[in-house]
């Protein structure tokens, strides 16, 4: 099976705003899946936080006669993203921890 993937990454500098989208599909259109990613300035501390957002549409395709199985494709679709959505999030988590500690450790040790 073939695996295409459009992306489209753009960024408003007016309102600090990037946006990520993308689209992966099969050769034969059975599968499609749509992310969209956006960061912005989280509302309450804009300076210092980033607020992510992500976004997830899977569809299939398929015959009339196949509808009962296109539904659990998707529902393992979306099980799979989301388990594949939290791994990330306790990556970025853990950067940010590491980045804090050693931001703390340089702020220490200048004084």
């Amino acid at each position: 099976m073939v695996v295409y993937t459009q992306e489209h990454v753009y960024r408003h500098p007016w309102d600090r705003v990037t946006a990520a989208a993308w689209r992966k599909f099969t050769d034969p259109g059975l599968i499609e899946v749509e992310e969209r990613s956006t960061y912005r300035p989280h509302p309450e501390r804009p300076e210092e936080w980033t607020q992510f957002r992500q976004e997830t549409t899977i569809r299939c395709r398929p015959l009339s006669a196949l509808a009962a199985v296109a539904e659990k494709v998707e529902t393992r679709c979306a099980e799979r993203f989301l388990q594949n959505s939290a791994k990330g999030r306790e990556v970025v988590e853990r950067i940010c921890r590491y980045l804090e500690a050693e931001a703390a450790g340089a702020a220490s040790s200048a004084i």
